[in-house]
């Protein structure tokens, strides 16, 4: 029997360091390829919504759709990712994801059904507008559900797992319609879009490789793609030889290729810094910071003059 005095500390169910010769193995790298697929479903619904912008704008002329789309979603994914640091850790982490996928499902399902049923292809029908935003609402909460869950247990494993669910991620942004080509003409877009999501993953992808130890040089050089605005101002409103195809592309490249790896070690990152018991919570806190910082560029972006 031991005594009042006596300092006893409950163990924890797992080491907060495993040595790696004590990491179960993972065979076939299936644990890897899972938690790759599950950061993919984190913004693939978000990500199908915005890549129809285009439907949306015709069946809703003059309602601006994809700021609105963009307004509505991120501060809700904020809010439910928020709620799930308060309360939600008390749900097991496979119901909070089974759920979120059950409501991406339903979401997605929702458009097609709404079109084929009452929309018809008839424009200015508001009330499927308001069902649109009710849908965009619904995929919100399941993206914090699914993103809650599986960043904050794969903050809780090594790192190669979290650097797998942020390679699925690869991608949380759209270049805007400011730019154009008279060469590349409604090519241009789809370019710009596509060289920032491949740099961005292949971004992501190197943190596999190497992972910056110093969180203060990690801090900085976020801090410092600040540059990429005034560079893309002048690609703009620039020189002559700025306002062409290829220094756009060059930027978004890097870009894309610096917000991929920077945001892969800082979510690799920041969940080792603390103990374990911790690791899921700084792991959504992470996540939640991300969407944050999407969310006031959202909001920004209805401001957006140059």
């Amino acid at each position: 029997m031991g005594s009042s005095g006596e300092n006893i500390e409950t163990p924890l169910l797992l080491p907060l360091h495993l040595p790696d010769n004590k990491i179960p193995k993972d065979s076939f790298n299936l644990i890897y390829i899972t938690y790759f697929i599950l950061g993919v479903s984190c913004l693939l619904p978000w990500n199908t919504f915005i890549t129809a912008i285009d439907y949306f704008s015709h069946i809703y002329p003059h309602t601006h759709i994809n700021r609105i789309f963009s307004v509505v979603y991120m501060p809700v994914v904020v809010s439910a990712l928020l709620s799930v640091v308060f309360f939600g850790r008390r749900c097991d982490v496979r119901i909070r994801i089974n759920l979120g996928l059950g409501l991406y499902v339903f979401s997605l399902l929702l458009m097609p059904l709404l079109e084929v049923f009452y929309i018809r292809g008839r424009v200015g029908l508001f009330n499927g507008f308001y069902v649109s935003i009710g849908a965009v609402v619904l995929c919100a909460v399941g993206q914090a559900l699914v993103q809650s869950g599986v960043v904050g247990s794969a903050g809780e494993l090594p790192k190669r797992y979290m650097q797998a669910a942020v390679s699925g991620f690869a991608g949380s942004g759209y270049v805007t319609e400011d730019v154009s080509s008279k060469i590349l003409k409604d090519w241009y877009p789809i370019t710009l879009i596509t060289a920032y999501y491949v740099l961005d993953l292949i971004g992501k992808s190197l943190a596999s490789i190497y992972v910056m130890k110093s969180p203060k040089i990690t801090m900085g050089l976020c801090i410092g793609r600040v540059v990429f605005y005034p560079l893309f101002v002048g690609c703009l409103h620039g020189p002559k030889f700025l306002r062409t195809e290829i220094p756009v592309i060059i930027l978004t490249c890097f870009l894309g290729l610096t917000n991929g790896y920077l945001t892969a070690v800082a979510m690799i990152s920041a969940p080792k810094l603390v103990s374990f018991e911790h690791a899921e919570v700084a792991g959504i806190l992470m996540a939640m910071s991300l969407v944050l910082g999407v969310a006031i560029g959202s909001v920004l972006a209805w401001f957006w003059v140059i």
